[in-house]
């Protein structure tokens, strides 16, 4: 950026997302936060707020349903919900626990980088197909390209328990006849029917949906990052109510070192 244009912004700064008036009222999106944006419910004005955009309430319901059955596994062994305990028995702060534990899910073979990646295939193979692309061919195109079909396949069991009751709310809301879902099991089928035996994972499933509904990339990623808190707080608070220190101790029996032996200082 050039001198000119960072004088433009030198103490000014143009938004339309909001304003805060002390003592007199909060401005959302050009709505009175207080009396208009209260209406829209937590998950709906987090929406709001990232994208400017008003959802019906079965949309809402689905995007609410994703964050409670796709993340909310309150199972210290996850990754991101180990972190968030080792935090609670080292006697951290909440924020700094829950802080570290969802920065780790950024990472690029689950969380939010399988997200990213799961969303990018099915757009693109919605669109290409829809267009005369061969359905078969773009997958496997897609897997010698990436090494995986992102969105498909799992790494301890070939089935997602979420997968059902995902499928059933979506049903329930009738936003189970989108292009974006119908591609997404149409992949399924044939990754299941070929020698990959790959199903759809929740990643995969959550991404068609929100496709559907129009949800662009960007806005259902920062939506999605707080899908894992769900099981991040209570990992916290189980392990802040057990010794300090206690969480997964390791004997140094159970280190298999190498190296040289005890030295004299």
């Amino acid at each position: 950026m050039s001198l000119e244009e960072l004088k433009k912004y030198e103490d000014r700064w143009e938004t339309s997302v909001g304003a805060c008036i002390p003592g007199e009222r909060v401005i959302f999106r050009g709505k009175d936060l207080f009396t208009d944006a209260y209406d829209l419910g937590w998950v709906g004005l987090l929406f709001y707020g990232i994208s400017g955009r008003e959802f019906s309430k079965p949309e809402l319901e689905m995007l609410e349903a994703m964050m409670v059955i796709s993340g909310s596994f309150p199972d210290p062994r996850i990754w991101n919900n180990r972190i968030s305990a080792l935090a609670g028995t080292a006697r951290s702060t909440a924020s700094l626990g829950f802080s570290a534990a969802t920065a780790v899910t950024e990472a690029q073979i689950y969380g939010h980088g399988a997200v990213i990646k799961a969303f990018e295939f099915i757009e693109a193979g919605t669109k290409a197909t829809a267009n005369g692309a061969n359905l078969e061919e773009f997958t496997l195109s897609w897997m010698k390209k990436a090494r995986r079909v992102p969105g498909f396949g799992r790494p301890i069991t070939d089935v997602d328990e979420r997968l059902g009751p995902l499928l059933a709310v979506a049903k329930k809301l009738s936003l189970d006849g989108g292009p974006h879902l119908a591609f997404a099991l149409s992949v399924e089928s044939f990754l299941k029917n070929s020698r990959y035996k790959q199903g759809m994972n929740a990643a995969g499933l959550v991404c068609a949906l929100a496709a559907d509904m129009n949800v662009s990339m960007r806005d259902f990623y920062m939506f999605s990052w707080l899908s894992f808190l769900g099981g991040i707080f209570p990992c916290y608070t189980d392990a802040t109510e057990k010794p300090e220190g206690s969480f997964f101790p390791l004997s140094c029996k159970k280190i298999n070192y190498v190296g040289k032996g005890r030295r004299t200082w």
